[in-house]
């Protein structure tokens, strides 16, 4: 049901009040003012979906007249109402949404893997407006239960992906549910500690079987370049042996900024020493195939477990021995950051690590400062 109104202000202080059909005022109830000024009808309902309209009228009789039009097609659905196509998540996912939203994302692959093997299964032949939020998460809970080994940020991950679906079809009207709006990610420590240091980086090159893993694991050390962007490096595009840098452009970069790193002497005697392949354009290059490599985790899990590294050291952690080095080693945090081609001090602090033993060189400084008093307690008990 509707209502029609019109304001009526008080003429000493102007207060505001609705005056509906058949109601009056006698005083102001503020301040007593018995003169009032009145403005035109207004006409309020509710639609199908209970959202308050308020139109101006005018006239009091046009009010009333258009009141029961419009209370009719509520009552007969006709306002409010938008029909919406019932469609399965499977169907939006592996249709518009990978034509129109995959295509723009960087690492593809990994993205579909994750859709594929844990959204899909789970949700992919239900509609959109059958999946609840108890439903979200109750299978979020489950991913970090005790019987599986998701972390916290592979689930914050999966939520992310699922929120990114329902906003595409929210915006593209093809739903107005939205169950995953009030789910919050969780909280994640992900300041991982772990990189070599020049004892372990020696036995890690040493216990290396082939030239392309020993040249690999230098340059990724030496130009803190991520995986993608080291195995996608080009002779003729991104190096300059002769001015002796790297330009990786911004198409393959994490953030879209291009980034010139240059070579420093490891890497350049590396780069010289390598075999390079005559029909392939990239740097590491498998020489018996002519392909180029996309990841070489078994002969460097090989590699790690002979140098007796941890197991748990991960490709990505070179580019953290990188920059603890350059930490170490007293490079300025404002040049790391345009070095690693990042851009706040808090990433750079999940990468930039000290070891114990630098830290105690450094805290050994300021023991020359303890002398004075040294000397001087020396003296008193001399005396």
């Amino acid at each position: 049901m509707g209502y029609i109104f019109r304001p009526a202000y008080c003429t000493d202080n102007k207060h505001k009040y609705r005056l509906q059909v058949g109601k009056k005022l006698c005083e102001c109830p503020q301040c007593g003012c018995k003169g009032f000024t009145y403005g035109k009808w207004y006409l309020c309902y509710y639609d199908a979906r209970k959202r308050k309209i308020e139109v101006p009228i005018g006239r009091l009789q046009d009010a009333k007249r258009i009141l029961k039009i419009r209370e009719a097609d509520v009552a007969k659905g006709k306002l409010g109402i938008y029909e919406f196509k019932p469609i399965r998540l499977n169907d939006l996912v592996l249709g518009d949404y990978c034509k129109l939203h995959l295509s723009r994302l960087k690492s593809k692959e990994n993205y579909l893997y994750k859709l594929k093997r844990h959204i899909l299964p789970e949700f992919g032949e239900m509609y959109l407006n059958q999946i609840k939020q108890i439903d979200v998460e109750r299978w979020l809970e489950s991913l970090i239960s005790n019987s599986n080994p998701y972390t916290a940020a592979y689930r914050n991950q999966l939520l992310n992906m699922l929120k990114g679906i329902y906003t595409f079809a929210n915006q593209r009207k093809l739903t107005e549910h939205n169950p995953v709006r009030q789910i919050k990610c969780l909280p994640v420590h992900n300041e991982i500690v772990r990189f070599l240091t020049d004892e372990q980086y020696a036995a890690l090159i040493e216990a290396a079987e082939h030239e392309y893993l020993r040249a690999a694991i230098c340059i990724a050390v030496g130009t803190l370049l991520r995986k993608s962007n080291l195995f996608g490096l080009r002779w003729d595009e991104h190096i300059d042996i002769v001015n002796r840098l790297i330009t990786i452009p911004g198409s393959m970069m994490k953030n879209g900024r291009p980034v010139t790193i240059p070579i420093i002497a490891p890497v350049f005697e590396t780069l010289r020493t390598l075999t390079r392949h005559i029909h392939s354009p990239y740097v590491l290059t498998n020489l018996r195939t002519g392909t180029r490599f996309y990841d070489i985790k078994d002969s460097f899990n090989k590699a790690k477990k002979k140098a007796r590294i941890d197991p748990a050291f991960r490709w990505h952690d070179l580019r953290h021995t990188g920059a603890s080095w350059l930490a170490m080693a007293g490079v300025p945090s404002r040049t790391i950051m345009t070095l690693m081609n990042i851009s706040t001090e808090s990433v750079l602090k999940r990468y930039a690590h000290l070891s114990p033993d630098h830290l105690r060189d450094q805290a050994d400084k300021m023991s020359h400062y303890f002398s004075f008093t040294s000397e001087k307690y020396r003296k008193s008990e001399n005396a």
